[in-house]
């Protein structure tokens, strides 16, 4: 989980040992902490594929002079573009990291919701379609839909579809079906 990989991350930074973390999240919060320990001096080690992070903690370490830019927390993000959505607005949003939100663009476009959202943009112009018949989502761990966003992605699908299924991966199906 993010939580569980954040606070390992942190515990490992207080000692002088290496500390070998596996099974780690691979969110983009995840990947923006492991730029930040590393910008902060410490020795870390990534690798998405096999899910592990290495940290070699330094109790002598001294933070003192380091700019850091916190993104936009994603699920903010997410709120704000379903808050668009729902009253039909226009949004534009310029980001100076990753967004990470493919699975999400690719679930607008099955509704038939005009937009456009790659790593650095969130471009949502126009509304003129029909509602969808059925349309299913799967969420999960990332790279997936997000689980904490199925309450307001039923809320979008119950707007712009007749009718929708919702599976989720880690939390025992909490919204299976709706």
């Amino acid at each position: 989980s993010f939580s569980g990989t954040s606070v390992a991350c942190y515990l490992a930074l207080l000692s002088n040992f290496e500390t070998c973390i596996t099974n780690v999240s691979i969110e983009p919060e995840i990947i923006f902490l492991i730029n930040v320990i590393a910008q902060m001096g410490y020795n870390i080690w990534f690798n998405k594929d096999k899910r592990i992070i290495r940290i070699i903690g330094n109790t002598n370490i001294n933070v003192e002079d380091i700019t850091i830019t916190i993104p936009e927390d994603r699920n903010i993000l997410v709120t704000r573009i379903i808050s668009r959505l729902m009253s039909k607005q226009k949004m534009h949003f310029t980001a100076n990291y990753g967004l990470d939100f493919e699975n999400l663009y690719n679930l607008l476009k099955n509704i038939g919701i005009d937009c456009f959202i790659d790593h650095n943009y969130i471009v949502i112009n126009d509304y003129n379609k029909d509602y969808l018949d059925k349309i299913k989502v799967e969420s999960g761990f990332y790279p997936k839909i997000c689980s904490d966003w199925q309450p307001i992605i039923a809320v979008v699908l119950l707007k712009y579809c007749k009718e929708f299924e919702i599976y989720d991966g880690v939390f025992e199906s909490r919204f299976e079906y709706m």
